[in-house]
């Protein structure tokens, strides 16, 4: 793990998670070679309509389960997870084309 500096002698760790979320949503550059862009227009597709998707359904899942109908089944997790499971495939795919083309 990194560390940041800091006057105080002790370090801070970084933020792994924020880092992360701010390398999917960020907006891709026009510099990119053509399959990078790709890669990372594709990723934040998935992540924009895989998030959307997913909290709609929990919203419905939770109004169901306010009106009666009970927190059975999360069935909202067939959306969430396909869509996290194709983030970081598309992730680590363009991470692995970066770390290999340096």
């Amino acid at each position: 793990m990194s560390y940041d500096n800091d006057t105080s002698g002790g370090g801070t760790a970084r933020h792994p998670v924020r880092t992360l979320v701010t390398d999917i949503v960020r907006p891709v550059r026009d510099n990119l070679d053509p399959t990078s862009r790709r890669l990372l227009l594709a990723r934040q597709i998935v992540v924009l309509a895989g998030a959307a998707m997913t909290l709609a359904q929990v919203i419905v899942w939770l109004m169901i389960a306010i009106l009666g109908g009970g927190l059975r089944e999360p069935w909202w997790l067939w959306t969430a997870v396909p869509a996290a499971i194709a983030t970081g495939v598309l992730t680590g795919v363009e991470r692995f084309r970066t770390d290999r083309g340096e």
